[in-house]
């Protein structure tokens, strides 16, 4: 375990885990490399549609990239809790830049061809599916316990702080250089967050894992079926990625043919819930809700669900604004809290296992839920697939929250106790020195 944890102070001061010199030096990493990475989104969606002209190429962008993330996950995980994660962070970003570099030479020289994008976007899904786990099993070893509800929250902020930031540069650049700049930026961010990584402290390889291979392969699932609390937590984390999905799918839409403000008011729209995601990180970073989590979570959920369902009753677009970025701050304070609990709650040696099929299922089941609500919005009109969204977010969280803190309550399980020694036989008629009957 790193010295940082072992000398870490009793008290938590208003600078979070910021007072972590690692976590700093990773935190500024992640987002820049983060920015780079909406940048490069962004300019690849919108080169990809000029080549093409065709908004199935872009489903099959995303097809490209969703499919792999779902799957690889549950392979992959196994990987953070047997190698050193650091290294394996320090892989992937180095890939990351490779990649980034590759497409901006390749744009230059005007051969970029719709079969590359898709392959980076698959490339993409790979590279992450190892980064995710071993990333966020890292944070819990370079930030002390009593840091790591800030830690969480801060880590969580930072992509939707990129989300507000990136996109808009990309748009900016577009419309002076074209993408094989931009490419080459996120290849420099990446490179930037790399060198903040390879300056932490390395951290050792995870304990040698137990069992035959399939039984290390499936040790995250084994452990969620035993620990049900951890279970009904995972549920909350996917119920609350479901709702955020959800809302971003039906926002074109509403911004189209409810307010009828255009692109500018999508925009906006957009960025509601990247402003709400990082207060609710900054937040909880400052001010910890512990001790509360089932509590806050159901109000949280109860929270998202009336925001989500006034704002599907079409008030103003102004009122609008407010009403979806109190329903996504919602959303993100359950997020954070749920994942913080998981991470305090497992093990170190199944932390990358159980933050794959986390990762799994919210790229997943979220993106299934989330094309459920859009099958609805068109058959039923985008306001009555939203409110049925809110609805199923509260009954489902609630429920979650309530079970969790019910299994939580639950009295461990006594130790069987083991039975007594057997004494040694009595020879010659006479018991030995030891024996009770001795004396």
């Amino acid at each position: 375990m790193p010295e940082a944890r072992e000398h870490a102070p009793a008290h938590t001061t208003r600078l979070g885990a910021l007072a972590s010199p690692a976590f700093a030096r990773l935190l500024s990493g992640q987002v820049v490399s983060q920015a780079g990475t909406q940048m490069s989104n962004t300019a690849g969606a919108w080169v990809l549609y000029r080549l093409t002209h065709s908004a199935l190429a872009l489903s099959l962008q995303g097809l490209c990239f969703s499919a792999p993330i779902a799957v690889l996950p549950l392979l992959t995980g196994i990987l953070a809790d047997r190698f050193s994660r650091l290294t394996l962070v320090k892989a992937t970003l180095a890939a990351e830049a490779g990649q980034a570099f590759a497409l901006a030479a390749i744009t230059g020289t005007g051969n970029l061809r719709p079969w590359m994008l898709y392959l980076a976007a698959a490339a993409d899904a790979c590279r992450l599916a190892v980064n995710i786990p071993a990333q966020s099993a890292l944070v819990p070893n370079i930030v002390p316990a009593h840091m790591l509800l800030s830690a969480m929250a801060l880590s969580a902020s930072t992509w939707s702080s990129a989300a507000l930031v990136g996109p808009a540069l990309a748009g900016a650049l577009l419309t002076v250089t074209g993408p094989g700049l931009i490419f080459a930026i996120n290849g420099a961010c990446t490179l930037v967050a790399l060198g903040a990584v390879a300056s932490l402290r390395s951290t050792a390889p995870a304990q040698p894992i137990d069992g035959n291979g399939y039984a290390q392969l499936t040790g995250g699932i084994a452990y969620l079926r035993s620990h049900r609390p951890v279970l009904w937590l995972e549920g909350i984390l996917l119920i609350a990625m479901s709702g955020a999905l959800g809302v971003e799918t039906l926002l074109p839409i509403f911004a189209a043919g409810t307010w009828h403000t255009g692109p500018a008011g999508y925009g906006l729209l957009r960025m509601a819930p990247g402003i709400a995601a990082v207060l609710a990180g900054l937040g909880l970073s400052m001010f910890p809700a512990a001790g509360r989590g089932a509590v806050t979570i159901g109000i949280a959920f109860a929270g998202a669900s009336a925001g989500m369902a006034a704002f599907a009753a079409g008030p103003s677009f102004v009122l609008a604004l407010f009403l979806l970025a109190s329903a996504s701050l919602c959303l993100a304070a359950t997020q954070v809290i749920a994942s913080t609990m998981v991470q305090q709650a497992i093990p170190d040696a199944l932390r990358g296992r159980i933050s794959a099929l986390g990762s799994a299922g919210q790229n997943g089941l979220a993106g299934l839920a989330a094309a459920a609500t859009s099958a609805l919005a068109a058959a039923f009109g985008p306001e009555r697939a939203l409110t049925a969204l809110a609805a199923t977010i509260a009954s489902t969280g609630i429920l979650l929250a309530l079970l969790m803190a019910r299994a939580s309550r639950r009295p461990p399980i006594p130790p069987v106790r083991p039975p007594p020694p057997r004494l040694p036989p009595i020879q010659h008629g006479k018991p030995p020195a030891d024996h009770p009957e001795a004396t």
